[in-house]
């Protein structure tokens, strides 16, 4: 995944309570219907990939800007060259548990205590009907330290680079491709560590609820096979 898009968010970065595309209502699972944490990957991952879903997506996507360019309002562009668009609050059985575990870890783990506080909060507002114990929070950065260990250093490398010091950004660069492999190993158990302490499907249901709801990704270079890859921890 060499050029990832993602709005309503740095991916990663921001989390707020709001959903991602203005008109559309975040998907809830009916009685005929799968919840989207009951999909299976290969499910998530066939129709992520479908030639025929993926361009009827694009298409939706370009009609909800159309719409809200009308109105004065503003939303990401499924522009010619994003192949992929996938918006949470419509799609959500599309995201991967990984990803939604990358950023939820990412978002509580901010250096800034006042932006980690507040994504703890909205995401435990989007879950208030799960009843998180009240300890949720506490026992998922235990199982999760070495993980969020990972994260911050990642964090510290980026605060090295410097606007024209070219010495500082390769120092930077090198040091943040060094982390990836740690980054994409510590993922994948501090995830099975997570499913283990709260039970899977409760931990699913979880990720997928708090944190979907605005999301939108923009893909432009992403494969089936490099997300089966990173789930499984880039072995």
């Amino acid at each position: 995944m060499n050029a990832r898009h993602v709005g309503a968010f740095a991916f990663g970065i921001f989390c707020f309570l709001g959903v991602a595309a203005r008109g559309a209502e975040p998907t809830r699972p009916s009685p005929t219907r799968r919840a989207p944490w009951e999909w299976s990957d290969d499910d998530r991952l066939r129709d992520r990939f479908d030639p025929e879903l993926m361009a009827s997506r694009r298409a939706e996507q370009r009609a909800a800007v159309h719409q809200m360019a009308a109105a004065g309002d503003t939303a990401p562009i499924a522009r010619a060259d994003h192949v992929n668009v996938i918006v949470g609050s419509r799609h959500p059985e599309l995201f991967m548990p990984w990803e939604l575990f990358d950023h939820l870890m990412k978002t509580i783990s901010l250096p800034d205590a006042m932006q980690r506080d507040y994504c703890r909060r909205n995401y435990s507002l989007r879950a208030a009907a799960m009843n998180l114990p009240v300890d949720f929070w506490t026992r998922l950065e235990r199982v999760t330290s070495e993980f969020r260990q990972v994260i911050a250093e990642k964090y510290a490398a980026e605060s090295l680079f410097r606007d024209r010091d070219a010495a500082q950004d390769a120092r930077a660069r090198a040091r943040l491709a060094e982390l990836e492999p740690l980054m994409c190993r510590e993922r994948s158990v501090a995830l099975e560590l997570a499913r283990a302490e709260f039970g899977r499907a409760y931990f699913d249901q979880f990720l997928y609820v708090a944190t979907t709801p605005s999301l939108t990704i923009r893909e432009v270079d992403e494969s089936a096979e490099e997300h089966r890859r990173i789930a499984g921890g880039c072995q």
